[in-house]
C-alpha cells in the first residue's frame, strides 16, 4: 500500500464525522499512522478537499431528496396531510404546508400574509405542519404542544392566531389563560398538551421538515414548489400557475 493509498484509508471515514473510526486506523500500523499524520501536517489540503468532497454530496443528497419529497406532496397531498390542522378544504387539489415555529418573530409576520393569500385563492387549502426551533425558541415545543391541544377541541385557528399575535408572553400560565378564553375544557387541555400523543404528532411534523431539508421557519410547500423565509402573496401565486 502505499503511503497516498494509506492517506486516503485513514481519511475515508470522514465522510461519516470527520474523524477517522476505530477499524479504519486499525489497518495501519503505528509507524504507517505517523506517516500518514506527518503528511497530513504537511498537506492540510488533503482534509479539505475530503470536507469539501463530503460536504458537496451531502446537499447534492439533500436536495435531491427534498426534491422527491416535494414532488410527491404535489401528486399526493392528503397523503402528507395526516391529522394536521387544516383551514380549508381537506380535499382540494392545491394544499399549502405551512412549516412554522410559535415563537419564531418571521412566522408571525408571515401569518397575516397568509391569511391573505386565503383569502385571495380559497381553492387552496392550508395546512399547518410543527417545526419548533427548539434550540433557539425555548418556548416553541411548549407552544406547539399547547396548539396541538387545542386542535382536539376544535379551536387549533383561534390558538394559533393567539400564540403568534402573543409571543412575548408564551409560557404556560398565557397558554391555560388562552384556552380559557377559547372556552376550553381545561382539564382536557391540560392532559392533552402534555400528552405522549402531542409529542408524537411534533416529531411526524420534524420528521418531514427533515425529509425537505428544512432547518428555518417560516418555510412552505405549494404545488411542488419550496419556499423558505417570508414570502408575499404573489411569491406563492407562482406555484399556482
Amino acid at each position: 500500500m502505499s503511503r497516498w493509498a494509506a492517506v486516503l484509508l485513514w481519511l475515508s471515514p470522514l465522510a461519516d464525522l470527520g474523524l477517522p473510526s476505530a477499524g479504519a486506523r486499525a489497518a495501519v500500523s503505528p509507524q504507517l499512522e505517523a506517516q500518514i499524520l506527518e503528511t497530513i501536517r504537511k498537506h492540510p489540503d488533503v482534509i479539505l478537499e475530503a470536507l469539501n468532497d463530503y460536504r458537496k454530496r451531502q446537499l447534492q443528497q439533500q436536495e435531491a431528496r427534498a426534491q422527491k419529497t416535494a414532488q410527491a406532496m404535489r401528486q399526493d397531498p392528503r397523503a402528507f396531510i395526516g391529522d394536521s390542522p387544516v383551514l380549508g378544504d381537506r380535499t382540494a387539489r392545491s394544499v399549502l404546508f405551512i412549516f412554522s415555529d410559535f415563537q419564531c418573530p418571521y412566522c408571525a409576520r408571515a401569518n397575516p400574509i397568509l391569511r391573505a393569500f386565503s383569502q385571495k385563492h380559497p381553492e387552496v387549502a392550508l395546512v399547518y405542519k410543527h417545526l419548533p426551533l427548539a434550540a433557539i425558541h425555548p418556548e416553541a415545543i411548549p407552544a406547539a404542544a399547547a396548539s396541538w391541544a387545542a386542535q382536539q377541541q376544535g379551536q387549533f385557528w383561534p390558538y394559533h392566531d393567539k400564540l403568534l399575535t402573543n409571543q412575548d408572553q408564551l409560557g404556560d400560565a398565557w397558554y391555560r389563560q388562552a384556552a380559557r378564553e377559547l372556552g376550553l375544557n381545561p382539564a382536557r387541555f391540560e392532559r392533552d398538551r402534555n400528552s405522549e400523543a402531542a409529542q408524537a404528532a411534533i416529531e411526524r411534523d420534524l420528521a418531514m421538515a427533515e425529509s425537505l431539508g428544512l432547518a428555518g421557519t417560516p418555510a412552505f410547500v405549494l404545488n411542488g414548489e419550496l419556499f423558505t423565509g417570508l414570502v408575499d402573496v404573489a411569491d406563492l401565486e407562482k406555484a399556482l400557475r
